[in-house]
């Protein structure tokens, strides 16, 4: 590709190297990268060059593509492998040669190096596509399986485009602190069996590491016009960030029950209060993100004043609208509310028509 650069990142390169990992995690493996864990992870490399370093592509002055090198000693083979991780072209400049040319530069480097003797790169199981381009490169499978046990909180979680839609109202940009905690605390999260049975107590990165079973409210929140209010996400959060789901949601405390927790959400994320008729609890399974939820619905017309840690921003829409959108774009929402609003559409749509 004419006028293509390969180069070195530097530390001013971060926000883009940031923003293609959660492409990257997001388009291949379907998960959601958690950008508190993230940035600082992709600091940490660019301002130690012993742990490895990022290739960028660029073209124009636009970074267009990526790759990024580890360090493995074989004592087996007394020298270097050069481990690729986090290999990115943006989807506008694929089948270009962007990929090709970060991986010629990368190679070159090993080859001029009598240090490094192979290069290494692990490749999610189903991303067929990878396969084929990675061995057109000459990475052949290396006859090992890949082994894991992490002993930290796993990185889950990837953003999507933000969409703008009517009657919008973006989250005030006052403080965009996490919310206060003691110090040195976590969340602490009731572990449930099937039948929602607490079994347990542990904090909540662990129960999310695991994949536990856990407890969540939401809340549909209407207006008098039964238009019901959609949530974006904030790019802060670790689930679903600038994913639109429910109007309020969130996770219940150790000892907390579902009655409590509805309320206090509605208050914390959205600045008001409201009456909350039950409308259903669905037990917990992957479509539900492992929670056992319990679903409220309220009417309000009061002021928002949604929490802008927490929201990017919300806005009202028409129930048939929001079915619309889900049927364009679902990616743009959380599996958790695209579970609950399937068995609202199937099961009170019509009450809330009517309202």
């Amino acid at each position: 590709m004419n006028g293509l650069q390969i180069r070195p990142a530097t530390p001013a390169d971060w926000e883009v190297i940031v923003d293609y990992n959660c492409e990257l995690a997001l388009e291949s493996e379907g998960k959601q990268l958690d950008r508190q864990h993230l940035v600082p992870g992709v600091q940490a490399l660019l301002a130690n060059p012993e742990r490895g370093r990022y290739l960028l592509a660029e073209l124009n002055g636009r970074v267009v593509g990526q790759l990024m090198h580890t360090h493995e000693w074989s004592d087996w083979r007394n020298g270097d492998i050069w481990w690729l991780q986090s290999v990115y072209v943006h989807p506008d400049f694929r089948r270009r040669g962007v990929f090709r040319a970060l991986h010629a530069q990368l190679e070159a480097e090993a080859l001029a190096d009598p240090g490094v003797v192979g290069l290494r790169l692990y490749v999610e199981e189903q991303n067929t596509r990878a396969h084929a381009t990675y061995a057109a490169m000459g990475m052949n499978p290396g006859g090992y399986f890949v082994l894991e046990r992490w002993l930290r909180r796993a990185v889950v979680g990837s953003p999507a485009p933000a969409h703008s839609t009517p009657a919008q109202v973006a989250a005030p940009q006052a403080s965009l602190s996490p919310p206060a905690t003691a110090a040195g605390s976590e969340e602490l999260f009731d572990v449930c069996d099937e039948q929602d049975r607490v079994i347990d107590t542990l904090p909540r990165s662990v129960v999310h590491a695991r994949g536990l079973w856990h407890r969540a409210v939401h809340v549909f929140v209407f207006n008098s016009r039964g238009e019901l209010l959609l949530q974006l996400r904030s790019k802060h959060k670790d689930e679903a960030p600038l994913q639109y789901t429910s109007s309020a949601s969130g996770h219940l405390n150790a000892g907390e029950d579902y009655a409590t927790a509805a309320p206090r959400e509605l208050q914390e994320e959205l600045g008001i209060s409201a009456d909350l008729e039950f409308v259903v609890k669905l037990p917990a399974s992957p479509e539900t993100a492992r929670e056992h939820t319990v679903l409220y619905q309220a009417v309000c017309d009061d002021v928002l004043r949604p929490d802008p840690y927490e929201i990017a921003e919300v806005s009202f829409h028409p129930l048939a609208e929001v079915a619309a959108m889900l049927d364009r774009e679902r990616g743009r929402f959380s599996v958790c509310f695209q579970t609950l609003f399937a068995w609202y559409m199937t099961h009170r749509a019509g009450q809330a028509a009517a309202r």
